[in-house]
């Protein structure tokens, strides 16, 4: 995997961190898309700014917030590390979760329906994380557990997951000429939960294309990506600095399904829900 890429500029050519760069390029995509969106239906700038600040601000705040909950001990001995200005250290979960609330706090302040907002911000958000995902695939970061599919890939010698298995290895007292070359084939769970948000992205496209009741292309895109996540955590390798147990993620995924399901249950039973015209 290619950790590092060279971009060639007005200045040069720059070699730069490829988990840095998409993760850069995600967040420029999410903000430029979702305003693309928000202006084709009718938002006024004045509205636009406020709502893109808050959402963002929010998003890496409750994305740093529950990976410094889930690492508490880690974080509680070197506190500095939780004001740390990179981009590492965070939940995608946390994010969304703290961003969602924020929205719907600002529809309330001006006036605005919070789950067509939602549903305006579900396209850009997903091609986001799913450009994310491929960074954190570069980078080596997130990886799966080990696996003999043909779509099984093998990280480069030196890499985290090559370290991560050498270790594991080494620990039972088994050695051989592969493992001293790079990692075992392991499932590919970041370019699994990229496809996953990229279906989400489509269904939600759809259904905003469709003109179905407002909440329901969010909501959608929800549980596609829920389900995804649900899935994938099985087949991710366990880190060793998480210090949750190992039901915590899985419980907080079905909870969130099931909420999911019933919200798409009450938007379908609402009367008078607005539609989303294109």
């Amino acid at each position: 995997m290619k950790e590092m890429l060279e971009i060639s500029t007005f200045f040069g050519k720059q070699t730069v961190s490829s988990y840095l760069f998409f993760m850069i390029f995600a967040v420029i995509m999410a903000m430029l898309i979702s305003v693309i969106v928000l202006v084709r239906f009718n938002f006024r700038i004045k509205h636009i700014l406020p709502i893109m600040l808050v959402t963002t601000i929010l998003f890496f705040a409750g994305s740093r917030m529950l990976y410094v909950i889930t690492h508490i001990h880690y974080y509680s001995e070197k506190q500095q590390r939780v004001w740390e200005m990179k981009l590492a250290g965070f939940s995608v979960l946390g994010g969304l979760l703290l961003a969602t609330v924020g929205c719907f706090a600002i529809s309330k302040i001006i006036r605005i329906d919070f789950w067509r907002l939602t549903d305006l911000f579900s396209p850009g958000l997903g091609i986001a994380i799913a450009l994310a995902k491929i960074g954190c695939f570069l980078n080596g970061c997130c990886f799966g557990t080990r696996s003999d599919l043909p779509w099984a890939v093998h990280f480069p010698y030196d890499s985290s997951v090559h370290k991560y298995y050498l270790q594991q290895e080494s620990e039972k007292g088994i050695f051989s000429l592969t493992s001293m070359l790079g990692s075992p084939g392991v499932h590919p769970v970041q370019l699994y939960e990229a496809m996953g948000a990229m279906i989400a992205t489509l269904f939600a496209i759809v259904i905003l294309i469709k003109k179905m009741s407002t909440g329901l292309a969010s909501l959608s895109a929800a549980i596609i990506f829920i389900m995804t996540r649900l899935i994938t955590f099985f087949f991710r390798a366990p880190i060793a600095m998480d210090e949750t147990p190992v039901w915590t993620y899985p419980l907080i995924y079905i909870i969130l399904l099931m909420a999911t399901i019933l919200l798409i249950r009450m938007r379908l039973k609402c009367k008078g829900n607005t539609k989303i015209n294109i």
